[in-house]
């Protein structure tokens, strides 16, 4: 069977490669892609700290690499690396070839980042969201295959289960929320879905702690609620009734005498109607 030289060219191009596996070799910045699958911004101050350290030591770890099929590299791991060494001026990095799909590059940079403390949670819960459809995985296989404790992985994850609004806050200004969060609000969404988007609100301004949001949702404060906690309706100087926000779309009203209950039943009937035929 003959070969085309091309054929030929890819098949010595393929075997080089896999000699080449797993060792470092220079390879030109000029041909080295950031990868797709990057999540999160460089940290200056660390890239600064690689800076002092590479202009009087060589470079001591290799970043990790991957071949495109345009001949270029996919940076894997090591951006803060590259970016020193462009920054120094330096045209070649030590790099590491890794022959490996698309599923298996995404892995790499996944679990290289979610070491770097410069990731809000928002952020590794979508590396980790991407890995868990695209392999079709449970969170307990994730866990498993990331080396991620079950518990901060559960919390993490628990962002698919706040109400599309608050998600969207979230996105807009993820590293002013933690996981914690996502873990005390997600079981209240059910009873307090419009609370939960209105928490989530003022954590992102600033008005509200995040250690504080949980309490507020189930008893919000008065100055920032979106309806009263309670409503008292007065008779002169005594007390007719008092009317409770129990929790998103319920009410309940106590009287202080119950003949009074009895005889405003067809009365709020009515006056129900007619707002639902103006609304």
């Amino acid at each position: 069977m003959h070969f085309s030289d091309d054929a030929q060219a890819l098949t010595e191009e393929n075997r080089a490669l896999k000699e080449a596996e797993g060792r470092g070799k220079a390879i030109p910045l000029d041909f080295l892609d950031d990868s797709p699958y990057h999540i999160g911004e460089l940290e200056p101050e660390r890239v600064k700290a690689l800076e002092d350290n590479l202009k009087h030591n060589p470079q001591s770890s290799p970043v990790v690499v991957r071949l495109k099929a345009d001949g270029r590299y996919e940076l894997l791991a090591g951006r803060h690396r590259v970016r020193a060494l462009r920054n120094l001026g330096r045209t070649e990095v030590e790099a590491v070839i890794k022959a490996v799909d698309d599923q298996q590059a995404l892995r790499i940079v996944v679990y290289d980042n979610h070491i770097t403390p410069n990731l809000s949670d928002y952020q590794k819960y979508l590396g980790f969201e991407r890995i868990r459809q695209e392999r079709e995985l449970t969170v307990t296989e994730l866990a498993e295959e990331s080396g991620v404790s079950l518990p901060v992985l559960q919390k993490i994850m628990l962002f698919t289960k706040l109400p599309p609004a608050a998600q969207e806050v979230i996105r807009a200004s993820h590293r002013s929320f933690g996981a914690n969060l996502f873990a005390g609000l997600a079981p209240l969404v059910d009873d307090y879905s419009d609370q939960v988007t209105e928490a989530v609100k003022l954590v992102a301004a600033g008005k509200l702690k995040q250690g504080a949001a949980v309490a507020w949702v189930t008893k919000p404060g008065t100055e920032n609620a979106p309806e009263p906690v309670s409503v008292a309706v007065m008779s002169g100087k005594r007390r007719y009734a008092e009317i409770r926000v129990k929790k998103a779309g319920r009410l309940e009203i106590d009287f202080v005498r119950a003949e009074d209950a009895s005889g405003i039943v067809k009365k709020l009937q009515e006056f129900l109607q007619q707002a639902a035929k103006a609304s």
